[in-house]
């Protein structure tokens, strides 16, 4: 039911001279919100997880598929 606990998450992607930042965001609003603060801030923990490991990911060394080779991280 609309109104009482709805979010919004938004991944932003944005180029920089340095590769792309990723800015995550979520919103809250409705009459359960301040009743739900617990699960909202477990929420926001798995968010910051989820970060950090997209953020290792995307970091690592990678392996061209077809070769079994490592490729420079800028090249897609």
């Amino acid at each position: 039911m609309p109104g009482l606990f709805d979010g919004t998450h938004e991944f932003v992607l944005t180029a920089t001279n340095s590769g792309t930042r990723l800015i995550q965001s979520e919103t809250f609003k409705g009459i359960l919100v301040p009743f739900l603060g617990k699960m909202i801030a477990g929420t926001e923990r798995n968010f910051a997880r989820l970060n950090e490991a997209l953020k290792r990911h995307v970091e690592s060394p990678r392996v061209d598929e077809g070769l079994g080779v490592p490729r420079p991280a800028s090249e897609g």
